[in-house]
């Protein structure tokens, strides 16, 4: 198994789309599988595996839960794994990161 903080890395370097295309292939799970369980559209998983649309948070829910009993994980490990993935999160981090190395931001 890998350790957690090497996942947190991992996913935040490859995208929503790139970590779903990974969890799919480890688990030999096929789009139309995937949109069978969570009740999404065999166009909306493509359109992720493509990166061409971020999920909205119900589609989200619907493929963490789906992911979570394949795999017998924890559905909020699973929901952090790709939260993190998503370009708002990448982008957050990033600003995070630029703040802290500037001495005098957030400083009045």
């Amino acid at each position: 198994m890998v350790p957690y903080p090497i996942l947190l890395v991992e996913v935040l370097v490859l995208g929503f789309s790139k970590w779903l295309n990974k969890v799919m292939n480890r688990n030999a799970l096929h789009k139309t599988i995937l949109a069978e369980r969570s009740g999404l559209s065999v166009g909306s998983i493509e359109s992720y595996l493509r990166a061409e649309y971020e999920p909205r948070m119900s589609n989200l829910i619907a493929i963490v839960a789906v992911i979570s009993i394949i795999e017998d994980r924890s559905p909020t490990q699973i929901m952090f794994e790709a939260v993190v993935t998503l370009p708002e999160m990448i982008m957050i981090e990033e600003r995070w990161h630029k703040k802290r190395k500037d001495p005098s931001a957030g400083q009045l």
